[in-house]
């Protein structure tokens, strides 16, 4: 019987592939190190270049706890520097003269901030509360001199936030060390 296949041409054997000499011994072929080098400071850069978007976003929001706008926080220090030098005026003055004075320059402390105007306090989220702050001190330093006319060493109880943190604190965390002086004289009567 006769194949009925067409003829082909003689058979073609594959090229073996050419071989080195360390795979034969059975050792791999390692990388250089020069070849893989570019690896770790091309996902370091990935890696930190996707997190510049969330930095600068950090960077750019309004701080919840602190007088951040130029316009709020210059007016808040140029306040409360008003406030120290009142208060530390009152030295030679009976109590009751002291808490009087004092009141008087966080009237005005109060009447500077407001004269900022809504918006612009609007655009400072604590100043709002600070303002509100000193307005309970204030309230506070009057109960104050009232309850001296009957018990003459009554001493000032700063109002609590109502998670119990004292107004104090928060107020010299949302002006900063420009108005701690001013704070603490004010809450010392």
């Amino acid at each position: 019987m006769t194949s009925t296949r067409p003829a082909r041409g003689p058979l073609e054997v594959p090229q073996a592939p050419k071989v080195d000499a360390d795979i034969l011994r059975g050792e791999r072929r390692r990388p250089r190190p020069a070849r893989a080098a570019w690896l770790i400071p091309t996902a370091a850069l990935i890696i930190a270049a996707s997190w510049l978007p969330a930095l600068w976003f950090y960077a750019r929001h309004d701080h919840i706890d602190r007088l951040d706008n130029p316009t709020v926080a210059g007016a808040a220090d140029q306040a409360c520097a008003a406030v120290s030098s009142a208060l530390s005026a009152t030295q030679g003055l009976s109590r009751t003269e002291r808490i009087t004075a004092g009141n008087t320059a966080i009237d005005q402390l109060i009447t500077t901030m407001d004269a900022l105007g809504p918006d612009a306090l609007a655009g400072d989220y604590p100043s709002t509360a600070w303002i509100a702050d000193w307005r309970s001190l204030h309230s506070a330093r009057n109960d104050v001199a009232v309850a001296m006319s009957i018990a003459p060493t009554t001493s000032l109880v700063v109002p609590l936030t109502p998670d119990g943190y004292p107004i104090t604190l928060r107020m010299i965390d949302a002006s900063g060390p420009s108005c701690e002086q001013a704070i603490t004289l004010a809450a010392a009567p």
